[in-house]
């Protein structure tokens, strides 16, 4: 999947050099990177107790930026072309295509790639949170490469239009993608962690899709505004929806964290993890200061810190699943091997601290 996501992202970068040159190619990936690293960053944020891994957050990048793009291109394309044969009204068939095509075309190619992933590492989703991350990584990969499309059609024309598009894009409206798909991979990830049957599961995830489909049509429609009306259906709608958005998962976070907690709690009883053990998995200034203080013994070092509160975290959040639903076997074989990575990577970054990174 990600070899063929990344193949199409090249075909999507030679078109554009061949379209505009390398120059304006550049130029325009350099004004697309500022909104991307926004929404990583905020991604990251979110992402903090329980990482997902980096290559599988990277392949829900490529598919949002090769697959799910390409598909979408060809398919709003070809509806819009037949919508103008067929209306003989080329502004009717953009708005038709804007508003009722483009959103459940592109809502549906960026979530199969999240399904996809979701459904290959399904024993160790262990978070609503894991569904929304996978899935803004995935938006934040179509808006990249869209966003390359619209500044390039406006460095076309001058320097003025790809400025106001870089602002209205870039800084106005940089978590429309991320934010719309993220609501398929909370329903899907929902769906896997809570739901109780096979139709339950079915329409947690059509819930989370149609949903995704809806914000990203309000989004299509409101930009077909006269702009002093855009302007105050952006203030009055768009800031708000984002604003409980950001929340939403600021507050999934936090709940994660507290879950964490409780999971944890049975395996310092038992001898597992020391008590202050937790601390370092569920706060952030002391996962801080345990990164300084592991930094004596190098890379190696912090990076087994790292790898051991990872461990942690997934153990806590498998606890507190389990807890709710009952044993899982998978989960359960799953979760002696992160007991066992944790128990390694605790005595590798001790002993490399205690001898100053020397081996």
């Amino acid at each position: 999947m990600s070899i063929i996501g990344a193949f199409a992202i090249g075909l999507s970068i030679l078109g554009y050099l061949g379209l505009a040159g390398y120059s304006t190619t550049l130029h325009v990936a350099v004004y697309a990177l500022v909104p991307l690293m926004i929404v990583i960053a905020v991604l990251v944020r979110i992402d903090r107790w329980e990482p997902e891994p980096f290559w599988t957050k990277a392949t829900a990048f490529i598919w949002g930026a090769g697959l799910a793009i390409v598909f979408s291109s060809v398919v709003n394309t070809v509806f819009l072309l037949s919508a103008e044969a067929a209306l003989a009204d080329a502004g009717t068939a953009m708005r038709l295509t804007t508003v009722a095509v483009a959103p459940i075309v592109e809502e549906s190619a960026k979530g199969l790639g999240v399904l996809l992933i979701v459904l290959v590492r399904r024993e160790t989703i262990h978070s609503v949170l894991d569904g929304a991350v996978y899935a803004g990584f995935a938006g934040a990969g179509f808006a990249f490469i869209e966003n390359m499309q619209y500044f390039i059609a406006a460095s076309q024309e001058s320097m003025t239009s790809l400025t106001v598009t870089f602002i209205l894009r870039g800084a106005f409206s940089p978590f429309v993608h991320p934010m719309a798909t993220s609501i398929t991979g909370m329903a899907l990830a929902w769906a896997l962690l809570h739901a109780g049957t096979a139709l339950g599961c079915l329409a947690l995830s059509a819930s989370g899709w149609l949903g995704a489909v809806l914000l990203h049509a309000l989004w299509n429609f409101l930009a077909g505004l006269a702009t002093s009306e855009w302007f105050l259906a952006y203030l009055m709608i768009e800031v708000p929806l984002f604003i409980a958005w950001l929340a939403f998962l600021l507050r999934l976070s936090r709940l994660d964290a507290r879950s964490i907690r409780i999971g944890l709690e049975p395996y310092a009883r038992t001898g597992w993890i020391l008590p202050g053990e937790i601390d370092l998995v569920t706060d952030a200034a002391a996962k801080k200061a345990a990164r300084a203080w592991a930094k004596a013994g190098g890379l190696r070092a912090t990076r087994a810190l790292d790898e051991f509160l990872v461990a942690l975290a997934a153990l806590g959040l498998d606890a507190a699943i389990m807890n709710r639903r009952g044993p899982q076997t998978a989960r359960i074989a799953k979760d002696r091997e992160l007991l066992a990575s944790a128990a390694s990577n605790r005595a590798e970054f001790l002993d490399l601290v205690a001898r100053g990174g020397r081996r």
